[in-house]
């Protein structure tokens, strides 16, 4: 009687496949008995002497054969197992983000809220824009706003903008500031508010500037987007401060683009900037018509916005003839004669034209202090100081487009001196 070996059985392509430890298990199992098996007998009636035959090469010994296919046939399995286990997860990792179920919700939201908190605490790392973009794409995925998120003062009473602004990244380093702002818009009248404040505290006009001039933060009218476009030149403010007498004062220069177009049609002009520790708005608005659509008399108006403190105050708008030659973004703009502030700007008599007359108007308080407005956006009342144009014989010729203090491009410069004191009984000049 003969007895024959039962050989191994292979995998049947129709058997369920094995788990992962299943398959490893086998694999290392075959490896390690096909290199200690020893091969079987040869069948007694075969012979054992090779094939001399010159047409065929020398066969293999029948071991190496069966020992080859067996770790071929199952790394083969387990690349195909793999390939599917992968597809399997990349599926379930889209169903995850595209699912929108309550635990899913909690946990985009938790991640989130961690992952701001880390960006705050080290806004300087190199990851920081990129997980902020990561975390909007998630939130985004599980139906959470990521914009609540950013604006939910959770970070000690605060918000993540607060505390960015208070870190006082260099202008060179904008760019997460830029990306949360991006991703906060718009901006609540709280949030505005708490960014004034942060804005105040560290007393930083470019920091203040770019917020500012930010879709987010809406200090631009969608009129003005339209009319201006985006290849239209950009306003330009440049705060200077000094001490004199002992008393703060500081000197801010304005270069206004297209003013009497933007008048025209959109009926004012806003700027809001950050000098001596409070937050100022200068604004230059025109009255409606009761009888026609066009606008009527033009304004300009100097006040301070919560939360700023109260203060007194003296001081001047000045409206400038503009240079005979080309200037660079901000140049030596001609002064009053009588304006001590040339010298702390610095310019030469030189510089001046005399032309005409530069337009100025003066606004100071009188028996109580200039008290900040209590809104989240400035409107014009009685924490206002405001003059008409119609009070200077010069200034109505502003609402044609030909007046001579309009430059060529149609910009109109414009300086307000301050002295943050009481006005004096005469009426000398605002900084001496």
């Amino acid at each position: 009687m003969v007895i024959v070996k039962e050989q191994p059985s292979t995998p049947s392509d129709d058997a369920p496949p094995p788990s992962y430890q299943c398959v490893e298990s086998s694999l290392s199992g075959s490896i390690r008995s096909s290199q200690t098996r020893q091969p079987p007998p040869l069948h007694p009636h075969r012979s054992h002497t090779p094939s001399l035959s010159p047409s065929l090469p020398p066969s293999p010994p029948l071991s190496t054969c069966r020992s080859s296919a067996s770790t071929t046939n199952l790394a083969a399995l387990i690349e195909s197992k793999i390939d599917k286990q992968k597809t399997k997860l990349k599926s379930n990792l889209i169903d995850l983000l595209n699912g929108a179920t309550a635990q899913n919700v909690r946990d985009a939201k938790n991640m989130a809220y961690r992952s701001v908190r880390d960006v705050v605490k080290n806004p300087g790392a190199q990851q920081s824009v990129a997980l902020i973009e990561t975390c909007a794409e998630v939130c985004r995925a599980k139906g959470v706003s990521f914009c609540d998120v950013l604006q939910d003062p959770c970070l000690e009473g605060h918000r993540a903008l607060y505390w960015l602004i208070i870190g006082r990244p260099p202008p060179n380093e904008y760019g997460l500031l830029s990306t949360i702002l991006e991703h906060s818009r718009p901006l609540s009248p709280e949030a505005i508010e708490e960014v004034r404040l942060a804005c105040i505290q560290v007393g930083d006009q470019t920091l203040f500037n770019h917020i500012w001039r930010h879709p987010a933060y809406g200090a631009i009218s969608g009129t003005d987007e339209l009319l201006l476009g985006l290849s239209a030149p950009t306003d330009h403010i440049e705060i200077q401060e000094a001490t004199i007498n002992e008393a703060g004062t500081f000197a801010a220069r304005f270069e206004i683009a297209h003013f009497h177009k933007r008048m025209t049609i959109s009926g004012k002009v806003t700027f809001e900037f950050i000098a001596r520790g409070r937050l100022w708005c200068l604004k230059f608005h025109a009255t409606p018509d009761r009888h026609t659509s066009a606008f009527g008399p033009w304004a300009v108006s100097l006040s301070i916005v919560h939360p700023s403190p109260p203060t007194w105050l003296d001081s001047r708008i000045v409206i400038l003839e503009p240079m005979s030659k080309p200037s660079a973004l901000l140049p030596a703009w001609p002064l009053p004669k009588d304006s001590a502030i040339a010298s702390l700007l610095a310019v030469s008599p030189s510089d001046f034209r005399r032309e005409k007359s530069p337009i100025q108007f003066r606004l100071q308080t009188k028996s109580h202090q200039l008290q900040p407005s209590t809104s989240a956006k400035t409107r014009v009342g009685r924490t206002e100081l405001a003059a008409w144009f119609a009070e200077h014989p010069a200034s109505p010729s502003l609402q044609f487009p030909d007046s001579v203090y309009y430059s060529p491009d149609g910009s109109l410069r414009v300086i307000v001196e301050a002295r943050l004191d009481k006005p004096p009984t005469d009426q000398g000049c605002v900084i001496s």
